[in-house]
């Protein structure tokens, strides 16, 4: 998948606080697992936090861990979220 995924301010804090890591939108292609050593709990648990933070809600069939692969993945599952609950 190519192009701009526009990154909420609120996840780029959570990714820079919550994890230490400096993700921003220069970086959306990097791996959750292998390039930022996510793993399944930790994944998990930054899901939960940005259903928190956004005040969204993740449709469970939209969670499978084979398609949440990047950082755009899961821009892109934000994204479509707050699309369809508009």
């Amino acid at each position: 998948m190519t192009g701009n995924v526009n990154m909420p301010f609120e996840v780029l804090k959570l990714f820079n606080n919550s994890y230490n890591l400096q993700v921003d939108e220069s970086k959306t292609d990097a791996l959750l697992k292998e390039d930022l050593g996510f793993d399944s709990l930790t994944l998990v648990n930054l899901i939960v936090e940005i259903e928190e933070v956004l005040a969204i809600e993740f449709d469970v069939s939209d969670l499978d861990p084979n398609k949440l692969l990047t950082v755009r993945d899961l821009l892109l599952l934000i994204n479509n979220t707050r699309f369809k609950s508009k």
